[in-house]
């Protein structure tokens, strides 16, 4: 599975390199348009408060022109608002494609922490495991070392005492 991912590595590296800047350059178009068309339709309401109090009729009221004019105008600023949803709806598509890409990238990456994790625990076990053994084998040499220190102290004295009832039975 390692090895896969390994293989894998530089391909996720440029696609989540190359795939963020495409989110970043997409969600910004995305944001332009809908500031684009926010500011359309700023100005279409202001062309429909202005046809609203114009009064062109010959007592004061509404022409038919006028409410013409008023009645395009709402139904422009309808349009720019249906426009407007579907570009709020396309923002929201691309943030939400980003914090997925990104949710994507740090899982994978703390997949990759808790396998290189994993993999430090295991060489501090096998090396404590070694040190141990090492410490024991030392043990045992030291003992060993001990032990055949005696025996040799054992076999000097009894060859001075030996060398010495020699020397006093040829005496």
């Amino acid at each position: 599975m390692l090895i896969s991912i390994m293989k894998k590595f530089p391909i996720l590296i440029l696609i989540s390199f190359f795939g963020f800047s495409a989110f970043a350059q997409d969600l910004q178009s995305a944001q332009n348009e809908l500031n684009d068309l926010i500011k359309r339709r700023n100005e279409l309401f202001q062309e429909w408060k202005r046809n609203e109090n114009e009064n062109n009729a010959f007592f004061g009221g509404k022409s038919k022109k006028d409410l013409q004019r008023i009645i395009e105008t709402q139904q422009t600023i309808i349009n720019i608002d249906n426009e407007i949803m579907t570009a709020i709806q396309k923002v929201e598509g691309q943030r939400s494609s980003a914090v997925i890409a990104k949710r994507d990238d740090l899982s994978e990456r703390t997949l990759k922490f808790d396998q290189e994790q994993k993999r430090l625990q295991n060489l501090i076990s096998q090396r404590n495991y070694k040190i141990r053994n090492q410490d024991e084998q030392l043990g045992d040499l030291e003992q060993r070392t001990k032990n055949l220190s005696y025996a040799l102290f054992i076999c000097v004295c009894l060859l001075v005492a030996l060398s010495y009832f020699t020397v006093a039975w040829k005496k």
